[in-house]
């Protein structure tokens, strides 16, 4: 199905930009920085990929982040990660999101 999200680009990265089937999508992060986001230029932080998108982060997708690549998010940088489209209730309502997956990508094994 074509989302109609899909036809207002954005620099962030959005659900409608991963695959709608549920399979996982592998992002390389560049880095973690924190941005103004929105009208009221709210700071909130984000993550750069190689792939030339950004992602907010909020705080479940951060502590599947720590959890799986520590807690000291400088370290995180050219680790590989894997993204999937998911449902979550959001004011009263379900709505589509980007969950970090539990599982790395095998290339991005701990050495």
């Amino acid at each position: 199905m074509a989302d109609i999200s899909s036809l207002f680009p954005s620099r962030f990265l959005r659900s409608c930009d991963l695959p709608e089937d549920g399979q996982l999508a592998a992002y390389t992060i560049k880095k973690v920085d924190v941005q103004e986001i929105g009208d009221d230029r709210e700071r909130k932080p984000c993550v750069q990929f190689v792939e030339d998108c950004t992602m907010v982060l909020n705080k479940t997708n951060a502590n599947i982040l720590a959890e799986l690549l520590g807690k000291d998010y400088t370290r995180w940088t050219n680790r590989t990660i894997n993204l999937k489209r998911d449902r979550v209730a959001f004011a009263g309502k379900m709505t589509d999101c980007i969950r970090v997956a539990m599982e790395l990508p095998s290339s991005s094994a701990p050495f």
